[in-house]
């Protein structure tokens, strides 16, 4: 009987090892997030009034791995225009974009929107002119099956087609002369999991099993 008792013991400790190694694997992957999805910039600055801009990739994909408390920051898309000289007041008159985020994983799927505005831009003393894109701070994005993750979304300001120097109101188009607006993502928040996985569930019987055993070999 005590043989068998053992090869029960050991049976029931590999059962028990193999559920602690999927809780601490699902507890390691839940750490570190991948997030995917798309990105589709929109607004009043890619038509007139105003400096009208371009940007490509439009839309693009958006994809990062972030464990909990890092950020990572990386090019998202560039942007330009096409008009060789700035138009007073028009094109330095404030125009509305907007980078609208729709993210499928981790699930459920979720969405955040950053806005800004872009605006043709003259140098004190006419040095030179410039289009330039600045955003309205940090987007702060909820996620999760219960919405309690926060991922925040920072875009750069940026300025594009800078034209040459002590010529007033002129700008140097196309996209060889854009600029590049930057993402800055931040894993604030771990999302709630969903409740218990089975694997946690046999962990804990492996446990209440083995003391069992344990009990009934003293007795």
């Amino acid at each position: 009987m005590e043989l068998n008792l053992i090869c029960e013991s050991n049976m029931s400790l590999k059962t028990l090892a193999a559920a602690g190694a999927a809780v601490a694997l699902s507890t390691a992957v839940a750490h570190a997030v991948t997030f995917t999805g798309t990105f589709d910039v929109s607004g009043p600055a890619f038509s007139d009034p105003g400096l009208v801009v371009n940007v490509a990739p439009n839309p693009g994909p958006v994809s990062f791995t972030l464990s909990l408390g890092d950020s990572t920051t990386f090019d998202l898309f560039d942007i330009w225009t096409e008009e060789e000289a700035l138009s007073f007041p028009e094109d330095t008159t404030a125009q509305d974009i907007f980078v609208a985020f729709d993210f499928t994983a981790p699930p459920p799927p979720f969405t955040g929107t950053v806005s800004g505005e872009t605006d043709g831009f003259v140098f004190g003393g006419s040095l030179s002119s410039v289009g330039r894109v600045t955003w309205g701070g940090t987007q702060t994005v909820f996620f999760g099956p219960f919405g309690d993750g926060v991922l925040e979304l920072t875009l750069s300001d940026t300025e594009f087609n800078r034209g040459p120097l002590f010529e007033f109101g002129t700008l140097t188009p196309g996209v060889g002369f854009g600029g590049t607006v930057q993402l800055t993502a931040s894993y604030i928040t771990a999302a709630t999991p969903i409740p218990l996985p089975a694997a946690g569930w046999l962990l804990l019987a492996g446990v209440g099993g083995l003391g069992a055993m344990r009990k009934f070999r003293k007795s």
